[in-house]
């Protein structure tokens, strides 16, 4: 048996409210749940399914709420969700509910919240869930679930009773927005800087932020209007700038893609307009523009992933490593990508290789302009494909300026995230002639070792939005020092660790154009 309201109730955002007695017995299955009216991202689970209330008989009163993406499902046991108790789900009506915003989905029972699931702005295969959806109310006998321990004949008839069915649409409005400039088609020269101007209003509450893509990449932010972006010394080749606003409520509007161009050509670029700066975190989703043979080398012409960059045939997925993200997976060897990078510091340097394998891993190189800096770099078994860990690479030469570097895969069956590469013993003398700054800079922490405080001291050559974070030697966040909008010039902060334990951290400096991390070690 079953009730739905497709094309005659369909709703995005909002409160569901379902009053209803189940029925018991082994082999039932009812359910309360939702499907989306137009399959924008493509059949399930791509386009989601919301599951406001499960029950199996076999299991009495045990009430389950869940959602299925392509990231999260049961086909390969991601789904997430969870269990709450109701003892008196077939003597008694109780109110099943979900409350749906553009940030998240929570699911309760008589108002008892037992359950959520974050937006985790990582697209619609995280999260589908700004589309509309219908209403499904049914019994299921038997299946994969429901009928896992069989059916008791006896139990027939049996019936769901509903009280009540109510929604209560979300009547907020979302934000409106504007790229002023550049124009769509404009042409700017190398090593040009360009500067981008957005409007956008929201007229029932505030614009929280608003944030620049290159195509699928974040590559600024300014929560404060007006949003001004200024991307220096770009570099040659073609782009599609998007800006998006979020307001308070949640609601996000995107302006439609400018596509600009830098330089003659639309050859082989870097993926963020600059070169990928080093000392820096080098996200390895972001690989460079240019295709097949140019910028990657890839087994197979699909991504498998289908998570990121899905037109192009590097293989990327969800990640759930610390900070989330994508990683590049199903690696084969004789693979490759290419990342334009720009040396800050010739010298010595290390390199932690964020990295999973459930099987038993593979090896990959590091090389720059052809020749290998790194490496082999071997991957051993770490549990799973999403069980992180930190393989450390020291000694690891480079030259100042741009480069090509290429990560090369020796052998495969593993994930790779990320790179973060970083400058040894590395400061900046400061400016004798001019009282400002004319570069970002951000110095070694002194003393190192040091126990339990230390100060950290950076240059900034113009007004920007500033953060300073502390990590652990897994990549953990553990303290902010600065999240603010700063002026011009020479700063310190001293920073008491005496909360932390001994060990190994680092401190990352960025602002919308640059960023910089450091190695620190405190000893107690």
């Amino acid at each position: 048996a079953r009730l739905r309201t497709l094309n005659q109730g369909d709703w995005k955002y909002g409160r569901v409210e379902v009053r209803a007695k189940l029925p018991a017995g082994t082999g039932t299955w009812p359910a309360i749940w939702m499907l989306p009216t137009d399959w924008v991202y493509g059949g399930w689970p791509n386009s989601g399914e919301i599951d406001i209330m499960e029950h199996v008989g076999y299991e009495p009163g045990a009430i389950h709420g869940t959602v299925h993406t392509q990231a999260y499902n049961h086909t390969n046991g991601t789904q997430v969700g969870a269990v709450t108790g109701v003892p008196d789900f077939d003597t008694n009506f109780h109110v099943y509910a979900l409350e749906w915003t553009p940030l998240q989905i929570r699911v309760y029972v008589d108002n008892n919240h037992y359950f959520t699931f974050n937006n985790q702005n990582q697209g619609w295969q995280t999260w589908p869930f700004d589309q509309r959806f219908h209403l499904i109310l049914n019994i299921a006998i038997g299946g994969d679930w429901g009928g896992a321990q069989g059916v008791d004949d006896s139990i027939f008839p049996v019936k769901m009773y509903i009280d009540y069915v109510r929604v209560y649409q979300n009547s907020a409005s979302a934000p409106t927005i504007n790229m002023l400039n550049p124009a769509p088609g404009t042409n700017f020269q190398p090593g040009e800087t360009i500067q981008i101007d957005v409007e956008s209003n929201d007229t029932d509450g505030t614009v929280q932020k608003v944030e620049l893509f290159q195509g699928e990449a974040k590559i600024g932010q300014d929560d404060v209007s007006p949003y001004e972006f200024s991307i220096d010394n770009a570099y040659s080749g073609c782009y599609e700038l998007k800006a998006v606003a979020t307001d308070n409520d949640g609601y996000v509007t995107a302006t439609d893609p400018v596509g600009i161009t830098v330089g003659s050509g639309c050859g082989k670029s870097p993926y963020g307009i600059q070169p990928e700066p080093i000392p820096g975190i080098i996200e390895m989703e972001n690989y460079d523009m240019g295709g097949a043979g140019v910028s990657y080398n890839d087994n197979d012409v699909a991504n498998q992933g289908n998570a990121f960059r899905v037109g192009e045939g590097v293989d990327i997925e969800v990640a759930s490593d610390i900070g989330s993200g994508y990683n590049i997976g199903f690696i084969e060897s004789g693979e490759w990508v290419e990342y334009l990078v720009d040396v800050e510091y010739s010298g010595s340097h290390s390199v932690i290789s964020r990295v999973a394998s459930e099987t038993g891993g593979g090896s990959f190189v590091i090389e720059m302009d052809g020749e290998v800096v790194a490496g082999p770099i071997t991957v051993n078994a770490t549990g799973g494909w999403q069980t992180w860990q930190s393989v450390f690479t020291e000694n690891v030469q480079l030259t100042r300026g741009i480069h090509v570097m290429r990560v090369r895969f020796i052998s495969g069956s593993f994930n790779i995230n990320k790179l973060t590469i970083f400058a040894v013993s590395v400061g900046t003398e400061p400016d004798p002639v001019n009282p400002l700054p004319t570069e970002f800079a951000l110095e070694q922490n002194y003393p190192n070792p040091f126990n339990p405080s230390t100060t950290i001291r950076y240059s900034l050559p113009e007004n920007d939005a500033v953060k300073l974070v502390v990590y652990d030697i897994v990549g953990k966040e553990v303290a902010t020092l600065i999240n603010d909008r700063q002026q011009p010039g020479k700063y310190e902060i001293n920073f008491d660790a005496q909360h932390l334990q001994s060990g190994t951290y680092f401190f990352r400096l960025s602002t919308s154009q640059h960023s910089a991390i450091r190695k620190m070690l405190l000893i107690k």
